[in-house]
């Protein structure tokens, strides 16, 4: 099963960089490949994230059921898509007074052997793009904050 593990240390609060993960419906704006999100609150602490991608070849859309604890942790699980398996999670652990080491964990599998085969590499760098999306989107936004 293929997986991906993205850590990144910065220089920001957790609670802020958590606030950035968390806004899935601003995704389209700084996250490549993403055209659209539609976000389906459950509980008070789970959202359905419907996730339209760019990529008719990686089945055009996706949906996860997400947990949280902010700011420690956000969980995600697969509802919907052309995958058949796929689990992740953000952690956001504080360094220092104003750090924080961000980490991205994330399992998935393709229902058919041969899409595996041919888009496992595709999915991986498309989840390190969003994990790169992120980290610029944090400095950006975390940055005007720290301005302000």
């Amino acid at each position: 099963m293929p997986k991906v593990h993205r850590q990144a240390l910065l220089p920001y609060p957790p609670e802020a960089l958590f606030d950035v993960v968390h806004r899935v419906e601003d995704y389209p704006v700084f996250v490549p490949h993403i055209r659209d999100v539609v976000v389906t609150p459950v509980a008070e602490n789970e959202l359905i994230a419907r996730v339209q991608l760019d990529s008719a070849a990686l089945g055009g859309f996706f949906a996860t059921r997400n947990r949280w604890e902010r700011p420690h942790w956000l969980k995600m699980q697969l509802e919907e898509g052309p995958l058949s398996y796929l689990q992740g999670q953000w952690r956001f652990e504080a360094v220092g007074d104003s750090g924080c080491r961000v980490t991205l964990d994330l399992d998935f599998d393709f229902a058919n052997r041969l899409i595996g085969l041919a888009f496992s590499r595709v999915f991986g760098h498309l989840v390190g793009q969003l994990f790169d999306a992120f980290v610029q989107r944090s400095r950006e936004v975390c940055s005007d904050k720290q301005n302000s």
